[in-house]
């Protein structure tokens, strides 16, 4: 008798201590908590942030514009460099060999 009444009593315990400790589970004070810990998040807080967001870009896409434009410029000045020294070269390497044909 004394088991079964240890068992019983084991379980009525079991059942017990962790509704207890739901019971008594310390909870964040709802005031403090509810403007960090919005459901859904404030939309015109979010359209501010989303219109800084697009500001930056713009600007980041300004300069690398301003980088692509410098960058064609300084190839196009290089090409026709490379242009005017093959183009001479040629006209080096005809003359050389119209000399050696003589």
């Amino acid at each position: 008798m004394t088991t079964k009444k240890t068992v019983v009593l084991t379980g009525i315990l079991a059942i017990i201590i962790p509704l207890c400790m739901l019971v008594l589970e310390e909870r964040p004070a709802a005031s403090a908590s509810n403007a960090a810990e919005q459901p859904f998040a404030n939309s015109v807080e979010q359209r501010a942030e989303m219109i800084n967001e697009l500001r930056a870009i713009r600007q980041l896409l300004s300069d690398q514009n301003a980088l692509l434009r410098e960058q064609n410029k300084l190839l196009t000045e290089q090409l026709s460099l490379l242009k005017k020294s093959a183009a001479g070269e040629s006209r080096r390497e005809s003359e050389s060999a119209s000399q050696t044909r003589k």
